[in-house]
Parts: structure tokens; sequence; C-alpha cells
């Protein structure tokens, strides 16, 4: 019995290295080295990853030493070790890898940013006046901000803006410009970062206030036809945020996309784990696994931990965020 389950754990050995074999990527996946990241986890099915890790140890243990021991513990995590009654536990950073999609289409079909002056209002629509485009300029930036002081800062994001404002049924000008603070991580400075940070702890918090979907639609940061409500004091603070990104014109910038890896460290896990108020491990799984349920709850959390200690947070968490 004992060589005959050998030579079956031979042969599902040589078949599940086959592209044909249903746990083939599975298999290949757990034979990488490192820990799953979030692009390892959208690229193989969590069950069959359940399934092999199952099978193997129920059926052929030996074959687990072709695994690599990070990786499988990645996808089947452990109970932590310092929870024994050894003294407190040691709270560890998160790696976490986002995938950052490229600009959304809205962007490259309707908004071309040029170094050219912004076109005279008649060019943008005749309904539109001087008074109507400075009015809803304000409503984004605050009284005192014009379409002109927007073309003096940044003539390409004035372009857009403008387009934004004449066809708001395309995406309104307030949403373009919390996506376009969004997509300004690449080339942001250290202020800018922090700024761009704080802008996602309130509007999380105002998406997670509102539901769970609505929340897990700004964590993707699908803003386009998001409608949050900000109190009077975060609207306040979102205008001068915006503000501040507008001068140092980081909102004309067209984001590449791809992918970023960035470590959390473990002063601002701890962090997160109170105002989240999930274990470790959940915290961990929420913040390298999309569809977690914990997700929205993690996520703001470490947002909110951000924006309470900025001038703490590293560059690489603060441009992943």
């Amino acid at each position: 019995m004992f060589l005959n389950q050998r030579l079956k754990g031979m042969r599902f050995h040589e078949k599940v290295q086959q592209p044909g074999h249903p746990f083939h990527k599975a298999w290949a996946g757990l034979s990488r080295p490192g820990r799953a990241g979030l692009i390892d986890r959208l690229k193989v099915k969590r069950l069959d990853v359940h399934k092999l890790i199952t099978g193997i140890r129920d059926r052929y243990p030996e074959l687990e030493s072709h695994l690599d021991p990070e990786r499988v513990a990645s996808w089947d995590p452990k109970p932590d070790s310092g929870a024994s009654g050894l003294g407190p536990r040691i709270v560890r950073g998160i790696v976490i890898v986002l995938v950052v999609f490229a600009v959304p289409p809205l962007f490259t079909q309707w908004f071309e940013p040029s170094d050219e002056a912004v076109p005279p209002i008649g060019a943008v629509g005749d309904a539109l006046s001087y008074r109507d485009v400075d009015a809803k300029v304000a409503e984004i930036f605050g009284e005192g901000t014009t379409i002109n002081a927007v073309n003096a800062a940044d003539p390409a994001f004035a372009r857009e803006l403008l387009v934004a404002v004449k066809r708001p049924d395309i995406v309104p000008p307030l949403n373009l410009v919390r996506m376009k603070a969004l997509g300004s991580a690449e080339v942001a400075d250290r202020a800018a970062l922090e700024a761009r940070a704080e802008l996602k702890a309130i509007w999380l918090t105002a998406a997670q206030a509102k539901s769970a979907q609505i929340c897990r639609i700004a964590i993707d940061g699908n803003l386009r036809d998001l409608s949050l409500e900000l109190d009077k004091k975060d609207r306040a603070r979102e205008q001068v945020l915006l503000r501040q990104l507008l001068a140092v014109k980081v909102l004309s910038h067209m984001p590449k996309g791809g992918e970023t890896r960035y470590s959390v460290p473990g002063w601002l896990v701890g962090e997160t784990l109170e105002r989240s108020g999930l274990s470790q491990e959940r915290l961990t799984a929420a913040l390298t696994d999309p569809d977690s349920a914990d997700r929205c709850k993690a996520e703001t959390a470490l947002v909110q931990a951000v924006r309470a200690s900025p001038k703490k947070v590293p560059d690489d968490v603060l441009r992943g965020l």
C-alpha cells in the first residue's frame, strides 16, 4: 500500500505539471518562491488552491516538499505564533501588491491634455458664461478659485476641466477632479502624496458610512459616477487639499498604471488593527485579497491611520494607497 501510494503520488506529480491538468495553475502558483500577492490571487482560483493543498496533504504528503513553504503559508495561514502567552503579540508588517490599472478610457477618449491656453468659453459651449464656469470651479476648489486661476496654475488640466463642465453627463466635474487626484501618485512629491492620502481617507470614510457597496466602488477608484456626501468640515478640507494638488500641477498627469508593491510597517499595522477591530490574520487577508468581505473596513482603517500620522508614513506606502 505504501509503495502504491508513492507511485500514485509520482504519477499525480507528473500530470499536475501539464497545462491541461485542472490543478496546473494552482500547482504552478504554489511552486513559485515568495508570498502570494494580489496578482497571484487574481490568476488562481482560491478553491483550486485549497483543493490541491488539502488533497496532497491527505493522499500524497511527500509532494508538499515540491511547493514553496512561504507561498503555501500565504494561501494557508497558520495561527499567529505570538499569541501563546509568551508575551505581547508582535505586530508584523504587511506586504501589499496592487494592480493599478491603466488610465480609464474616459480620459483618453474625451480629455486630451495640452499645454495650449484654455479655449474661449464660447468654444466650450454657447450656453456657458464665465460666471457659470467660475461657479462650478468654486464648488470644487473653494471660493475665490476661478477658471483663469486654474489655467494659470495648470493649463493642461484647465482644458480637461472645461470639457467636463461642458459635458457633466460624461463625468461630473468634481468627480473628474477626484479621479485626477487619485491618479497623481506617480508624479506627486511628498507633500502632494500626503494631501492625496488625506483625500482618500475623507472619501473612503464617507463611502463606508453610506454602504459597503459604495465603499468598495470607492476603493477601486471608480469615482466617475459616485456621489459622496461630505459634511461641511470635510468638504472644506477637500477643497484645500485639491487646491494644493492644483498648485503643484499634478492634476493633469495621465497615470500609466501597472503593478505597485509596498510594505505597511508594523506600527501602521497596529494602528490599523485598532481602528478596524480585525485580527491581524483577517486584516492581512483583507489587504491582500480584493474579494475579502473585510476589505472595506480594512482599507478605510488604513487610510484613517495614515491621515492621523502622515509624517511617519513611508513614501512608498503613500504612493501605493
